[in-house]
Protein backbone atom coordinates (compact mmCIF):
# COMPACT_ATOMS: atom_id res chain seq x y z
CA UNK A 1 0.00 0.00 0.00
CA UNK A 2 2.69 2.59 0.60
CA UNK A 3 4.73 2.05 -2.61
CA UNK A 4 1.23 2.10 -4.63
CA UNK A 5 0.79 5.59 -2.58
CA UNK A 6 4.14 6.79 -3.62
CA UNK A 7 3.35 6.16 -6.96
CA UNK A 8 0.32 7.42 -7.28
CA UNK A 9 1.65 10.66 -5.90
CA UNK A 10 4.08 11.12 -8.86
CA UNK A 11 1.06 10.29 -11.17
CA UNK A 12 -1.01 12.97 -9.58
CA UNK A 13 2.83 15.36 -9.99
CA UNK A 14 3.15 14.47 -13.21
CA UNK A 15 -0.25 16.18 -14.54
CA UNK A 16 0.20 19.16 -12.30
CA UNK A 17 3.60 19.55 -14.40
CA UNK A 18 1.66 20.08 -17.73
CA UNK A 19 -0.49 22.46 -15.76
CA UNK A 20 0.01 25.97 -16.82
CA UNK A 21 1.36 28.50 -14.06
CA UNK A 22 -1.08 31.70 -13.37
CA UNK A 23 1.37 34.52 -12.03
CA UNK A 24 -1.87 35.25 -9.34
CA UNK A 25 -2.75 32.19 -9.02
CA UNK A 26 -3.31 32.67 -5.44
CA UNK A 27 -2.14 34.28 -1.84
CA UNK A 28 1.21 32.18 -1.85
CA UNK A 29 2.53 32.77 -5.69
CA UNK A 30 1.75 36.36 -4.92
CA UNK A 31 4.44 36.14 -1.94
CA UNK A 32 6.73 34.55 -3.66
CA UNK A 33 6.71 37.08 -6.96
CA UNK A 34 6.90 40.15 -4.25
CA UNK A 35 9.89 38.22 -2.28
CA UNK A 36 13.17 40.39 -2.24
CA UNK A 37 15.46 37.25 -3.07
CA UNK A 38 19.30 38.35 -2.26
CA UNK A 39 20.97 39.29 -5.52
CA UNK A 40 24.21 38.04 -7.22
CA UNK A 41 27.31 39.51 -6.02
CA UNK A 42 25.52 41.07 -3.01
CA UNK A 43 27.65 39.98 -0.36
CA UNK A 44 31.65 38.45 0.14
CA UNK A 45 30.88 35.37 1.76
CA UNK A 46 27.79 33.20 2.19
CA UNK A 47 27.72 32.69 6.10
CA UNK A 48 25.45 31.70 8.70
CA UNK A 49 26.05 32.37 12.83
CA UNK A 50 24.38 29.69 15.01
CA UNK A 51 22.18 32.07 16.43
CA UNK A 52 20.42 32.06 12.57
CA UNK A 53 20.44 28.45 12.68
CA UNK A 54 18.59 28.29 16.31
CA UNK A 55 16.55 30.83 15.14
CA UNK A 56 15.10 28.72 12.21
CA UNK A 57 14.94 26.00 14.39
CA UNK A 58 12.76 27.55 17.10
CA UNK A 59 10.32 29.11 14.05
CA UNK A 60 9.70 25.59 12.30
CA UNK A 61 8.93 24.36 15.83
CA UNK A 62 6.48 27.77 16.34
CA UNK A 63 8.50 28.85 19.38
CA UNK A 64 11.14 31.51 18.01
CA UNK A 65 10.48 33.96 20.95
CA UNK A 66 13.00 36.32 19.37
CA UNK A 67 10.48 36.84 16.15
CA UNK A 68 13.86 37.19 13.98
CA UNK A 69 11.55 34.73 12.02
CA UNK A 70 7.94 35.75 11.03
CA UNK A 71 5.39 33.00 10.82
CA UNK A 72 2.23 33.77 9.40
CA UNK A 73 -1.16 31.68 8.37
CA UNK A 74 -2.20 32.16 5.39
CA UNK A 75 -4.89 30.20 3.28
CA UNK A 76 -4.63 29.72 -0.31
CA UNK A 77 -7.36 27.30 -2.63
CA UNK A 78 -8.97 26.80 0.99
CA UNK A 79 -6.25 24.91 2.44
CA UNK A 80 -4.22 26.41 5.42
CA UNK A 81 -0.50 26.70 5.75
CA UNK A 82 2.14 28.43 7.95
CA UNK A 83 4.28 30.76 5.64
CA UNK A 84 8.09 31.02 7.66
CA UNK A 85 10.07 33.78 6.43
CA UNK A 86 12.85 36.20 7.83
CA UNK A 87 12.63 40.11 6.71
CA UNK A 88 15.98 40.68 9.42
CA UNK A 89 17.85 37.90 7.48
CA UNK A 90 18.80 38.67 3.65
CA UNK A 91 18.35 35.14 2.00
CA UNK A 92 16.73 33.48 4.46
CA UNK A 93 14.97 31.29 3.24
CA UNK A 94 11.04 30.80 2.28
CA UNK A 95 9.28 27.51 4.15
CA UNK A 96 5.56 26.73 3.96
CA UNK A 97 4.37 23.74 5.76
CA UNK A 98 0.83 22.54 4.73
CA UNK A 99 -1.78 21.88 7.96
CA UNK A 100 -3.54 19.10 6.61
CA UNK A 101 -0.89 17.43 3.74
CA UNK A 102 -2.51 14.54 1.57
CA UNK A 103 1.08 13.22 0.38
CA UNK A 104 4.49 12.29 2.21
CA UNK A 105 6.04 14.97 0.06
CA UNK A 106 8.47 18.19 0.30
CA UNK A 107 9.31 20.02 -2.60
CA UNK A 108 12.49 22.60 -2.75
CA UNK A 109 13.83 24.95 -5.03
CA UNK A 110 17.35 25.98 -4.23
CA UNK A 111 17.70 28.20 -6.93
CA UNK A 112 14.16 30.53 -7.44
CA UNK A 113 15.87 33.03 -9.57
CA UNK A 114 18.56 31.06 -12.17
CA UNK A 115 16.22 28.45 -12.45
CA UNK A 116 13.27 30.34 -13.27
CA UNK A 117 9.89 29.71 -12.10
CA UNK A 118 11.11 27.01 -9.97
CA UNK A 119 10.06 28.82 -6.95
CA UNK A 120 6.43 29.40 -7.98
CA UNK A 121 6.55 25.86 -9.26
CA UNK A 122 7.07 24.70 -5.95
CA UNK A 123 4.10 26.29 -4.01
CA UNK A 124 1.36 24.95 -7.25
CA UNK A 125 2.69 21.56 -6.34
CA UNK A 126 2.67 21.86 -2.80
CA UNK A 127 -1.08 23.09 -3.50
CA UNK A 128 -2.15 20.47 -5.93
CA UNK A 129 -0.28 17.61 -4.60
CA UNK A 130 -1.59 18.33 -1.35
CA UNK A 131 2.08 18.05 -0.31
CA UNK A 132 3.47 18.45 3.13
CA UNK A 133 5.88 21.77 2.37
CA UNK A 134 7.91 23.66 0.53
CA UNK A 135 11.39 25.35 0.87
CA UNK A 136 11.99 28.15 -1.86
CA UNK A 137 15.43 29.63 -1.46
CA UNK A 138 16.11 33.56 -0.45
CA UNK A 139 18.61 34.52 -2.69
CA UNK A 140 20.19 34.40 -5.87
CA UNK A 141 22.57 31.17 -6.18
CA UNK A 142 25.09 33.80 -7.16
CA UNK A 143 24.64 36.22 -4.30
CA UNK A 144 28.44 35.10 -2.44
CA UNK A 145 31.71 35.99 -4.31
CA UNK A 146 33.48 33.00 -2.46
CA UNK A 147 33.56 29.33 -3.30
CA UNK A 148 32.09 26.64 -1.65
CA UNK A 149 34.06 23.53 -1.17
CA UNK A 150 31.61 21.44 -3.40
CA UNK A 151 33.15 19.58 -6.39
CA UNK A 152 32.17 20.23 -9.57
CA UNK A 153 32.29 23.60 -11.27
CA UNK A 154 29.63 25.98 -12.95
CA UNK A 155 29.75 28.81 -15.87
CA UNK A 156 25.73 30.17 -14.63
CA UNK A 157 27.59 33.06 -12.12
CA UNK A 158 29.61 34.22 -15.57
CA UNK A 159 33.46 34.51 -16.10
CA UNK A 160 33.82 31.11 -17.04
CA UNK A 161 33.71 27.73 -15.66
CA UNK A 162 34.56 28.14 -11.62
CA UNK A 163 33.70 26.49 -7.68
CA UNK A 164 30.04 26.97 -7.28
CA UNK A 165 29.31 29.79 -5.02
CA UNK A 166 28.87 29.40 -1.11
CA UNK A 167 25.37 30.82 -1.81
CA UNK A 168 24.59 27.56 -3.34
CA UNK A 169 21.82 25.91 -1.29
CA UNK A 170 22.46 22.66 -3.37
CA UNK A 171 26.49 23.02 -3.10
CA UNK A 172 26.79 24.22 0.34
CA UNK A 173 26.05 22.51 3.44
CA UNK A 174 26.05 25.60 5.60
CA UNK A 175 23.01 27.39 4.52
CA UNK A 176 19.34 28.02 5.97
CA UNK A 177 17.94 26.56 3.05
CA UNK A 178 19.97 23.08 3.82
CA UNK A 179 19.36 23.61 7.71
CA UNK A 180 15.54 23.62 6.96
CA UNK A 181 16.02 20.84 4.42
CA UNK A 182 17.63 18.46 7.16
CA UNK A 183 15.31 19.40 9.79
CA UNK A 184 12.06 18.79 7.60
CA UNK A 185 14.13 15.84 6.70
CA UNK A 186 14.15 14.47 9.99
CA UNK A 187 10.59 15.34 11.25
CA UNK A 188 8.60 13.06 8.45
CA UNK A 189 11.92 10.52 7.54
CA UNK A 190 8.97 9.00 5.42
CA UNK A 191 8.22 11.82 2.87
CA UNK A 192 9.87 12.07 -0.59
CA UNK A 193 11.77 15.05 -0.90
CA UNK A 194 11.47 16.68 -4.60
CA UNK A 195 13.81 18.84 -5.89
CA UNK A 196 13.26 21.41 -8.63
CA UNK A 197 15.90 22.54 -11.48
CA UNK A 198 15.39 24.40 -14.41
CA UNK A 199 18.16 24.07 -17.26
CA UNK A 200 18.68 25.39 -20.74
CA UNK A 201 19.66 23.32 -23.95
CA UNK A 202 19.04 23.47 -27.69
CA UNK A 203 18.61 20.93 -30.30
CA UNK A 204 16.84 18.55 -27.97
CA UNK A 205 13.37 17.08 -27.25
CA UNK A 206 14.49 15.85 -23.72
CA UNK A 207 12.29 17.97 -21.24
CA UNK A 208 12.55 16.23 -17.91
CA UNK A 209 15.73 15.14 -16.50
CA UNK A 210 14.59 12.35 -13.43
CA UNK A 211 17.34 11.98 -10.78
CA UNK A 212 17.95 10.30 -7.78
CA UNK A 213 21.18 11.95 -7.17
CA UNK A 214 23.47 9.34 -7.15
CA UNK A 215 25.82 7.06 -9.70
CA UNK A 216 23.49 3.81 -9.77
CA UNK A 217 22.86 2.64 -12.72
CA UNK A 218 19.68 0.51 -13.44
CA UNK A 219 18.25 -1.14 -16.83
CA UNK A 220 15.25 -1.33 -17.00
CA UNK A 221 15.03 1.69 -14.29
CA UNK A 222 12.23 0.99 -12.03
CA UNK A 223 13.07 3.21 -9.31
CA UNK A 224 11.04 6.13 -8.73
CA UNK A 225 13.26 8.49 -11.97
CA UNK A 226 11.96 5.62 -13.89
CA UNK A 227 8.27 5.54 -12.81
CA UNK A 228 8.62 9.24 -13.46
CA UNK A 229 10.17 8.90 -16.47
CA UNK A 230 7.35 6.07 -17.83
CA UNK A 231 4.57 7.94 -16.65
CA UNK A 232 5.20 10.97 -18.52
CA UNK A 233 6.07 9.19 -21.67
CA UNK A 234 3.00 7.50 -21.27
CA UNK A 235 0.95 10.93 -20.82
CA UNK A 236 2.87 12.65 -23.93
CA UNK A 237 3.52 9.76 -26.37
CA UNK A 238 7.40 10.32 -26.73
CA UNK A 239 10.14 8.53 -25.74
CA UNK A 240 13.29 11.37 -25.28
CA UNK A 241 10.94 13.62 -23.47
CA UNK A 242 12.08 12.56 -20.49
CA UNK A 243 14.99 10.51 -19.36
CA UNK A 244 16.21 8.53 -16.04
CA UNK A 245 19.95 9.66 -15.08
CA UNK A 246 19.96 6.19 -13.74
CA UNK A 247 19.03 4.11 -16.99
CA UNK A 248 21.99 3.55 -19.72
CA UNK A 249 19.68 3.15 -22.12
CA UNK A 250 18.40 6.72 -21.80
CA UNK A 251 21.86 7.86 -22.94
CA UNK A 252 20.55 7.30 -26.85
CA UNK A 253 19.15 10.36 -26.71
CA UNK A 254 20.60 14.03 -26.99
CA UNK A 255 20.23 15.50 -23.32
CA UNK A 256 22.87 17.40 -20.65
CA UNK A 257 23.09 14.83 -18.36
CA UNK A 258 22.35 17.19 -15.37
CA UNK A 259 21.68 14.38 -12.68
CA UNK A 260 23.26 16.38 -9.76
CA UNK A 261 25.71 14.26 -8.37
CA UNK A 262 27.33 17.23 -6.79
CA UNK A 263 24.49 18.25 -4.59
CA UNK A 264 25.17 17.52 -1.34
CA UNK A 265 21.69 16.87 0.00
CA UNK A 266 21.41 13.57 -2.11
CA UNK A 267 22.84 12.15 0.72
CA UNK A 268 20.04 12.60 3.29
CA UNK A 269 18.70 9.31 4.51
CA UNK A 270 15.00 9.92 3.17
CA UNK A 271 15.25 8.99 -0.42
CA UNK A 272 16.39 12.83 -2.20
CA UNK A 273 14.69 12.68 -5.80
CA UNK A 274 15.74 15.15 -8.41
CA UNK A 275 13.63 16.54 -11.27
CA UNK A 276 15.87 18.04 -13.99
CA UNK A 277 19.50 17.90 -12.80
CA UNK A 278 21.82 20.80 -11.60
CA UNK A 279 23.30 22.77 -13.73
Amino acid sequence: MRSHRQFFAFAVFLGVLTTPISAGAGRLTDFVLSFDFAAADSVERHSIPEAETAALSRALSGRDTAKIFHRERITDESQNFSLIYSREIAGAPIIIIADAPERDIVLEAPHPVKDRATGLQAVHLLIALGARAAIISGHNRCAARTRSSCSGKTRVCGGGRSAYPSSDPAHNTKTLFHHAHTALSKRWPVAKIVQLHGYAQRDSDTLFILSDGTHERRSPDKGFAGKVRDRIRLSTGGSAVAVSCQDPTDRRFSYRPLCARTNPDRSTANNLDDLAGDT
